[in-house]
């Protein structure tokens, strides 16, 4: 890893790909490990279902299918290392899958956030919050150097509160 990877990270996770059916969840680790995501109707939380990937892996990307539309759901990520001991572990979050197309939807345009040290993203969190909308468009451009880990470790940080539950 590079010297600026050295240190112990964590991002995510976030969500991607949504579809009426299904949702993307991903993380980053510091080190080589399992993907598991466990989910659950939040209508019926005990009904607990559990996705794992057993490959190790740093960056870690995990397609839950078979989902309900216009539906909210409880989730949370862990990661094991070769050994078995948790290498990551996220606090329990939300996400609710896409509405049909006869239904209405709230989403966000946001682009350009960026400025290190300026923490952009995070001066939106709450109105994003407040809004809560179905999805987030980002364009992209999310760092001014993408080599740069620190400006990454920036956005994620940034984001969070929104990352974790809106796709």
């Amino acid at each position: 890893l590079p010297a600026s990877l050295a240190h112990a990270f964590h991002h995510g996770p976030y969500l991607t790909n949504a579809t009426q059916e299904a949702m993307t969840v991903s993380w980053i680790t510091n080190d080589p490990a399992t993907s598991i995501v466990y989910y659950a109707p939040a209508s019926n939380p005990e009904n607990v279902s559990r996705v794992r990937r057993s490959g190790l892996v740093i960056v870690h990307e995990v397609r839950l299918t078979a989902l309900q539309p216009n539906t909210l759901y409880v989730y949370r990520v862990e990661s094991r290392d070769l050994f078995g001991r948790r290498e990551f572990s996220s606090p329990s979050s939300t996400f609710r899958t896409a509405v049909g197309p006869s239904e209405t939807f709230r989403f966000v345009l946001k682009a350009e956030t960026h400025n290190p040290g300026f923490r952009g993203q995070a001066a939106f969190t709450p109105a994003i919050l407040a809004f809560d909308p179905n999805v987030i468009v980002d364009p992209g451009d999310h760092v001014d150097e993408g080599g740069d880990f620190d400006q990454w470790v920036e956005h994620y940080r940034d984001g969070e509160a929104f990352l974790i539950r809106t796709p």
